[in-house]
């Protein structure tokens, strides 16, 4: 029965794949002509474009996919388009978030060492995109473009506005980045069954749309952050300084742009309390200057096993210095749950502490509040 049902599932979304699959090549051919995914005969494009709309968390989800690109065309010039959302209230949220003049600091990870040239869209407005961003792509002339969705590849409409979008902007190459998504239809399914994908896995996909790139492999994933070295050396000083370069650490944001990311103060508590019993890291608490008075609240349960930098540090200045062991972890944890083996989105609930909702964008933050065994510990 459980075969018979699995085997239906799978079907029915295979049904589904292939007519958004159709839709899709019919849109890109009325806008764009041709699909091109880099055949044998085809020479490599000297300028692409990517687009990727998201702040420093999804940014830094799309860096491998940046990287792999950079790799398999070093001697193209690339140019990424970028905002931190369409939504006009995020973006203004996002730069008082930053602690940075700069609109979208987190571009720095990958501009200008794998990006040749970085446009940042400050408003949607279309007399704004005439005159800000328009003249820019003209200029570049890309000869292919990739969009980079989130996760599952996004929905269709969204891949739809976005090809307009490009085509709006003056791009008239093939564009990649909408082939390889499955779409969040049966996302619920796709959880129960354990089968949720890591979000890395959607631009990747989308930039291995390309033939160049060859076959996906996870295991080779690379984020490779590029940090400005003051930033380094402002780290590895306060770190030296507050004597827990020997503690596992642990940062945890307390503050952030999106509602549904945001969680009570007494949850955050109970969090960095088991990070610290059970696992005994040194918890680094960051946020923005808000979040200061309840940063300094959860330092004094902790004692000597926290820090608080909220209202203190710049997206890059995050980075501690230990690139090459996070580059590890996040292989291993990628090898781990991102395959379809039983019941790990549930395991990834167990190691962040707090039950996902069933179905949600992201299962790591709870709708409802966190256990009580969890808030009495």
């Amino acid at each position: 029965m459980i075969l018979k049902q699995s085997s239906s599932f799978d079907l029915m979304e295979s049904a589904v794949r292939f007519t958004r699959l159709a839709l899709l090549t019919v849109v890109h051919w009325t806008l764009f002509g041709r699909v091109k995914t880099g055949k044998s005969a085809q020479k490599s494009p000297k300028r692409i474009l990517i687009m990727r709309f998201s702040a420093v968390g999804d940014f830094i989800l799309a860096v491998p996919s940046i990287n792999a690109l950079r790799k398999a065309f070093p001697e193209s010039e690339i140019l990424l388009l970028t905002a931190a959302s369409s939504n006009r209230a995020i973006r203004d949220s996002t730069v008082m978030y930053n602690l940075s003049s700069h609109p979208a600091p987190w571009v720095q990870f990958v501009h200008p060492s794998r990006v040749n040239e970085v446009v940042w869209i400050d408003s949607f407005e279309l007399s704004s995109l005439r005159v800000n961003v328009r003249p820019k792509i003209e200029a570049f002339k890309p000869e292919l473009a990739f969009i980079l969705p989130q996760q599952e590849g996004g929905t269709v409409r969204s891949l739809i506005t976005k090809m307009v979008f490009l085509r709006s902007l003056g791009v008239r190459c093939a564009v990649l980045g909408w082939r390889s998504g499955t779409g969040p239809l049966f996302r619920k399914r796709r959880y129960e069954a354990g089968r949720i994908e890591h979000a890395v896995s959607a631009p990747l996909k989308a930039v291995h749309e390309h033939r160049k790139l060859g076959k996906l492999d996870l295991n080779t994933v690379s984020f490779n952050l590029d940090i400005p070295e003051e930033d380094l050396k402002w780290a590895d000083q306060l770190l030296r300084q507050q004597g827990c370069l020997e503690f596992k650490m642990v940062a945890v944001s307390l503050s952030s742009v999106q509602p549904h990311k945001q969680w009570g103060i007494e949850h955050f508590i109970a969090l960095c309390q088991k990070l610290r019993q059970e696992e005994g890291v040194y918890v680094l608490l960051v946020g923005t200057k808000e979040t200061r008075e309840p940063g300094d609240e959860i330092v004094r349960l902790l004692g000597t096993r926290g820090l608080n930098l909220c209202g203190q540090t710049t997206i890059t200045k995050l980075d501690i210095g230990r690139k090459k062991r996070a580059q590890r972890a996040v292989a291993q944890y990628l090898q781990r749950y991102s395959r379809d083996n039983d019941g790990q989105p549930r395991a990834i609930e167990t190691q962040v502490f707090c039950p996902g909702e069933t179905g949600k964008r992201d299962i790591a933050a709870p709708k409802q509040p966190i256990r009580e065994e969890l808030a009495t510990s």
